[in-house]
């Protein structure tokens, strides 16, 4: 029967130390059980386990269930808020930076038209032409193909009243100079 307890002791343990451990408990629990079974068969001991009906047992597992549930929907509930504060906020922040760069583009617009004069030249249509850049000063000439243009950056930022902080003006200067 040692024998027997030792192989399964093995079997059950992966490396030598969980084997001792597993045998050192083993023989406590053999200890407690044997004092256990002794002090039942005496008479003037007194059971004290509490036993509970089938009934007791669901209702007690259905509340410890009912518990862990509205624990877990408060931590679900409490993440969600937090995910959604964390959403507005940047949602707010791009559309700030959104407003800026439409406002940064429009005084762009307006700054190349009042330099040019107002005045919109459309190239004809053609297949293969050379034509000038229209009143931006520069004399530099794009090529106009079938199917790719090339212009060169020609827009200036230096002039621009954006509200914008100086950073994002310099970031777009940047861009459009690249």
């Amino acid at each position: 029967k040692r024998e027997e307890e030792r192989k399964f002791l093995k079997f059950k343990c992966l490396n030598r130390l969980s084997f001792i451990d597993a045998r050192r408990k083993f023989q406590i629990d053999k200890k407690s059980y044997s004092s256990v079974v002794l002090t039942s068969q005496n008479d003037l001991a007194q059971d004290k386990t509490h036993y509970v009906t089938k009934e007791e047992l669901t209702q007690i597992l259905n509340q410890q269930m009912l518990e862990q549930k509205s624990m877990f929907m408060e931590m679900i509930n409490s993440q969600a808020l937090l995910f959604q504060q964390t959403m507005d906020k940047y949602n707010e922040h791009i559309m700030k930076n959104i407003s800026c760069i439409t406002l940064a583009l429009k005084n762009i617009t307006e700054e190349t038209l009042k330099q040019n004069g107002n005045e919109v030249k459309r190239p004809p249509k053609s297949k293969k032409t050379k034509y000038e850049v229209p009143n931006l000063g520069t004399d530099k000439q794009f090529e106009l193909n079938s199917s790719t243009v090339t212009i060169p950056p020609v827009f200036s930022v230096e002039h621009s009243t954006s509200p914008c902080s100086s950073k994002t003006v310099s970031s777009l200067e940047h861009q459009m100079q690249t």
